[in-house]
C-alpha cells in the first residue's frame, strides 16, 4: 500500500529530568515559559518551551543534567532519527487555574525501548516514572494507553519542570508531546482509537471476503487482494500499538509494521499483474520482468525480517524499499495508462488519496500549507480507500469475465443445438429416402401368402416414419409450436394409452425458428418421460403466452421420482431439457411427489 511509505517508528529508553527551577535563570535561558495550563487544555503542545539534549553516554540522571546544553526544538514533532542515542526533553508549565487539575502528558508514539518521566517542583523530584517501554503491558502503565501517557497533577498556580528521557535502538525516534486535561484526554483517546482502528477492522473484513471469493471463484486475483488487505491491516494495527500488546512474535514487535508493508506490497504487485497487466492490448516485456524482480526483492526482504533482529538501519532500509516500490508502482500505472488501460485508470483513482498525502507533505515542507489533523488520519484511510476501490474494480472485472463466459457458453450451446438439428435432419432424410424406400421395395417382393411378414414390414415402415417424423417434425413449420405440440400429444396419447390434454392460452407470440425447435424438443422429451417412466394415466401440457415470456408446464398423475426430490431428476433426458432451457435464457423448476410430477419451463421472448 502506497501510503505506507510514511511510516515512522518511535522508541525510547531513559527519559529525562533534571534540575531545579532556579537553574533556569542561572543557566542564562530566555524562554517564553512556563507553559500555561488550565481546564481547557486539549492537546496543548509546548513548542515554544521545549528544549532537547542528546546524551551520548546514556548514563546521565536528572540531577546530572546541565540545562545550558539544552537547545530549542523549533518543531512540533522532534525527530531524532535512528541514531540510537538517549535524548532528553524539558519544559516548564504552570497551572493557571484557581483550582487543582489533573493533566496528562502524552508522547504520541508506540515504540520506544525506554521512556522515563520526571516532574521537578523546585529542587525536588515530586513524581517520576522510570523505565517505561513498549514492552510494558497496558494494565501495568500509570495510564492505560497504547502511547506513552503520564499523569501531571498540579495545584492552583503551581509551576513545575517536566523532563523526559527517550531512547530507541531499533527504529526512528519521534517525540510529539501533547498535554491534556485528564477528562479531555480520556475522550480524545477513546475517539482516536475508534477512528484509527476502524480502517484495520474493515480491512480484516475485506480479507475474509477476498478469501471467500477466491475459494468460490478459484481466481488468484482475489487471493492476492485478500493478502494485500491483510498486510495493510497488520501495518495499521502495528503502528497503532495494538499488535504490540495482543499478538506473539514477530508481529508484536517493532518490525511488525515492516512485515505488514512487505507482505502487502508483494500481494499488491501480484494483484496488479492479474488486474492490469493481463488486460493490456499488447504485453510490455520489460515491465513484467521488472515487476517480478521487485516481487523477489520484497520476498527476500520479508524473509530477512522474519529471521533477523530489527536493527538501527532496518527502518531506513524498509523505508527505502517501500519508497522504491511505491515509485515503481506509480510508473507502472502511468505506463499502462498510456497504453489505454482502463484498469490502470481505476487503480490511479484508488491511490488518489495517497497522492494527496504526498502533495500535502511537499507543501508542508515548503511552508505553504500547515499540516492538519485530517492529514494525519488520511494516511490510515487512504489504504482503505485504495483497497475498497480495487475490490470494486476486481468485482467489475469478475462480472465482465463471467458475462463473456456466459456469452461464449451460449454461443457454444447454440452451435451444439444447431449441429444436432442438422444431424437430425440428415438422419431423418436418410431414414425416409433410403431405409423407407428399401423397406417398400422389400414388401413388394414378398409372396402374397406372407401375411405375417407383410404386417411386420408395415410395422417397421410405420416405426421408421415415426422416428423420421420425430427427428424432423414438418408440422412445426406448418402448424407452429402450439399446433405441433397438440398433434404430438394426441399421437402419444393414442400410442401409449395415457390421456394427454393440451392447453394453449394467451396471444401467440411467434419465436425464431431455432428457439421454437429447442422448445419443441424439450417438451417432447418431457412427454416421452411421462410415457416411459411416470406410470401416469393422465397428463396435461400447457403453453401460456405471457407479455414478458412463455410458460410451459407438463403435469402428470404418476408416482413421481423415487425420493420425491427434484434433484433426483438426473437422467440424460432431463439434463438435455435443462441445457436447452438454459440456452434459451429460461429456468426449469421441478415439483414431484407420490401424487405426480410437475415440470415448469419459463422462457423469455428475447
Amino acid at each position: 500500500m502506497m501510503s505506507q511509505l510514511f511510516l515512522l517508528i518511535p522508541t525510547g529508553r531513559w527519559l529525562l529530568l533534571g534540575l531545579l527551577l532556579g537553574l533556569t535563570a542561572a543557566s542564562g535561558w530566555a524562554q517564553p515559559c512556563p507553559l500555561q495550563l488550565d481546564s481547557l487544555s486539549s492537546g496543548t503542545y509546548p513548542s515554544d518551551c521545549l528544549l532537547t539534549f542528546a546524551d551520548s553516554t546514556g548514563q546521565l540522571t536528572p540531577r546530572q543534567l546541565d540545562l545550558s546544553q539544552f537547545k530549542p526544538v523549533g518543531t512540533t514533532q522532534p525527530n531524532f532519527g535512528t541514531d540510537g542515542l538517549t535524548h532528553w526533553l524539558t519544559f516548564t508549565c504552570q497551572n493557571a487555574a484557581k483550582q487543582a487539575h489533573q493533566f496528562v502528558l502524552e508522547v504520541d508514539i508506540v515504540y520506544a525501548d525506554e521512556m522515563s518521566f520526571y516532574v521537578l517542583d523546585g529542587q525536588r523530584i515530586s513524581y517520576q516514572i522510570e523505565h517505561d517501554s513498549w514492552h510494558v503491558p497496558l494494565w501495568k502503565r500509570s495510564i492505560p494507553s497504547r502511547y506513552f501517557a503520564f499523569p501531571l497533577n498540579l495545584t492552583p498556580g503551581q509551576t513545575v519542570r517536566v523532563l523526559l528521557r527517550a531512547q530507541e535502538e531499533g527504529g526512528t525516534l519521534i517525540t510529539p508531546i501533547h498535554i491534556w486535561e485528564r477528562s479531555a484526554y480520556e475522550l480524545y483517546y477513546s475517539t482516536e482509537t475508534n477512528i484509527l482502528i476502524l480502517p484495520a477492522i474493515i480491512l480484516l473484513f475485506l480479507t475474509v471476503v477476498g478469501l471467500g471469493v477466491f475459494i468460490v471463484s478459484r481466481n488468484l486475483i482475489w487471493l492476492f487482494y485478500a493478502v494485500h488487505a491483510f498486510g495493510t491491516a497488520v501495518y495499521n494495527l502495528n503502528i497503532e500499538g495494538v499488535l504490540a500488546h495482543y499478538l506473539p512474535d514477530p508481529f508484536n514487535t517493532i518490525k511488525g509494521y515492516a512485515l505488514g508493508v512487505s507482505l502487502s506490497y508483494m500481494a499488491n504487485l501480484l494483484f496488479t499483474q492479474q488486474y492490469v497487466y493481463k488486460r493490456l492490448p499488447k504485453p510490455i516485456g520489460w515491465l513484467r520482468w521488472a515487476t517480478y524482480g521487485l516481487i523477489g526483492v520484497q520476498a527476500t526482504w520479508f524473509l530477512y525480517l522474519l529471521v533477523m533482529p530489527f536493527q538501527d538501519h532496518t527502518a531506513d532500509v524498509a523505508l527505502l524499499i517501500t519508497g522504491i516500490t511505491a515509485a515503481f508502482m506509480l510508473m507502472y500505472l502511468l505506463t499502462c495508462l498510456a497504453k489505454g488501460s482502463d484498469e490502470a485508470r481505476i487503480y490511479l483513482l484508488a491511490i488518489a488519496p495517497f497522492l494527496l498525502i504526498v502533495l500535502v507533505r511537499v507543501l508542508d515542507s515548503a511552508g505553504i500549507l500547515e499540516t492538519q489533523d485530517w492529514h494525519y488520519y488520511l494516511r490510515y484511510y487512504a489504504p482503505l480507500f485504495e483497497i475498497i476501490v480495487l475490490g470494486i474494480g476486481a468485482t467489475r472485472q469478475l462480472i465482465h469475465e463471467r458475462e463473456a463466459t456466459l456469452i461464449q457458453l451460449g454461443n457454444t450451446q447454440k452451435e451444439v443445438i444447431l449441429t444436432q438439428e442438422t444431424e437430425r435432419r440428415r438422419i431423418a432424410q436418410d431414414l425416409h429416402d433410403d431405409v423407407g424406400t428399401s423397406l417398400l421395395a422389400l414388401r413388394g417382393k414378398l409372396p402374397p401368402a406372407s401375411e405375417e411378414a407383410y404386417e411386420l414390414i408395415n410395422q417397421i415402415i410405420a416405426n421408421v416414419r415415426t422416428v423420421s417424423h420425430n427427428l424432423m417434425p414438418d408440422e412445426l413449420t406448418m402448424l407452429g409450436l402450439g399446433g405441433a405440440l397438440a398433434e404430438t400429444a394426441e399421437r402419444l396419447g393414442a400410442a401409449s394409452g395415457i390421456r394427454f390434454l393440451f392447453v394453449s392460452a394467451g396471444e401467440v407470440i411467434p419465436l425464431p425458428q431455432v428457439k421454437e425447435l429447442a422448445i419443441y424438443r424439450a417438451v417432447l422429451e418431457l412427454m416421452h418421460n411421462v410415457v416411459r417412466h411416470s406410470g401416469a394415466t393422465e397428463a396435461v401440457v400447457q403453453l401460456v403466452y405471457h407479455p414478458d415470456g412463455l410458460n410451459i408446464m407438463v403435469e402428470d398423475n404418476g408416482h413421481g421420482f423415487g425420493n420425491h426430490k427434484a434433484d433426483s431428476a438426473s437422467g440424460i433426458g432431463l439434463k438435455n431439457v435443462a441445457s436447452r432451457t438454459e440456452w434459451l435464457g429460461g429456468r426449469m423448476a421441478i415439483d414431484t411427489s407420490v401424487r405426480g410430477t410437475t415440470i415448469r419451463l419459463d422462457v423469455p421472448y428475447t
